[in-house]
């Protein structure tokens, strides 16, 4: 029979031994949800929650105009 105590003592255990990761644009440590960046964003590594909103943000944002701009385009 496990108890909880014998969970917890193993899942510090675990967490002890584990490297911190870094985001790879601001450098600063990540916790233990990281983001993935999107193929288009040419960036290896995690990235933490602010700059993965900031990038997604500009992305989207990005894409919106273009969309703006070709509407226009075949408008005229």
């Amino acid at each position: 029979m496990t108890f909880i105590s014998d969970i917890f003592i193993f899942t510090e255990r675990m967490l002890k031994g584990r490297e911190r990761i870094t985001c790879s644009i601001c450098n600063e440590k990540i916790g233990d949800f990281r983001y993935e960046p999107m193929q288009q964003w040419n960036i290896s590594g995690f990235l933490c929650s602010k700059c993965y909103s900031k990038k997604i943000s500009d992305h989207y944002i990005k894409q919106q105009q273009q969309q703006n701009t070709d509407e226009k385009v075949t408008e005229n």
